[in-house]
């Protein structure tokens, strides 16, 4: 039986060992993306089970992943988007190119809870959220979205009066500016068409052509 000892594939134990390491670090990330500080060591072995101090090819992968810092004897949750308000995902979504749009699960990464965010700017029509075919949202950019005016601009544009337009006609009329009423010349040149009623000639099949005391001028 010939060895495997050099076959390029690894073994069931090295196999095993990779799936441990991404699940602890799968379990690491997990619980420290719920805190926006640096947890220390103790802190995560208490609540994951997972000794760090000790577990030198654990903490040679953990400084591989970009979403973790690594401090003196801490883990701090790095994400890709670091949304603290409203205005900071609003921001966000409007520097990206809204052809392609922003995967929602990343966007939760942040270190506090943007969902409030997320719905709140949805209300607004300043983002909407799609569905893709794998049944991830993604969320885009309204480009069409035009902030709302300035308080005091919205507050003089209320006290300005409208007008009847009868009252406009007079004070021009008083100032002699001549108007011209359209309404009333488009009711002057309206044509008004009559009907044309048709006369149809009936049409009479003449049969006794041999009768030489018929005239046939008689018959129009």
């Amino acid at each position: 039986m010939a060895s495997n000892r050099y076959s390029p594939f690894p073994s069931y134990k090295e196999n095993s060992r990779a799936r441990h390491i991404n699940s602890y670090i799968h379990t690491i990330i997990q619980f420290i993306k719920n805190y926006d500080r640096p947890l220390t060591f103790d802190e995560i072995e208490k609540n994951t089970n997972l000794k760090l101090t000790d577990n030198k090819k654990l903490l040679k992968t953990l400084t591989k992943n970009p979403k973790i810092v690594i401090g003196d004897n801490t883990l701090l949750f790095k994400p890709l988007y670091n949304i603290r308000n409203e205005k900071d995902l609003e921001n966000i979504m409007v520097a990206t190119n809204c052809e392609y749009g922003i995967e929602l699960e990343k966007l939760l990464d942040s270190p506090i809870d943007i969902k409030p965010f997320v719905q709140n700017l949805q209300k607004k029509a300043v983002i909407f959220v799609l569905k893709d075919i794998d049944n991830s949202e993604i969320v885009f950019y309204n480009k069409l979205y035009l902030p709302p005016a300035n308080d005091k601009i919205v507050e003089l544009y209320n006290k300005i009066k409208i007008p009847n337009y009868q009252d406009v006609l007079k004070e021009l009329s008083s100032a002699g500016i001549k108007v011209e009423r359209k309404a009333q010349e488009e009711r002057r040149n309206i044509v008004v068409k009559k009907t044309k009623i048709k006369k149809y000639k009936r049409k009479i099949k003449i049969t006794n052509t041999h009768v030489k005391e018929l005239n046939f001028n008689d018959l129009d």
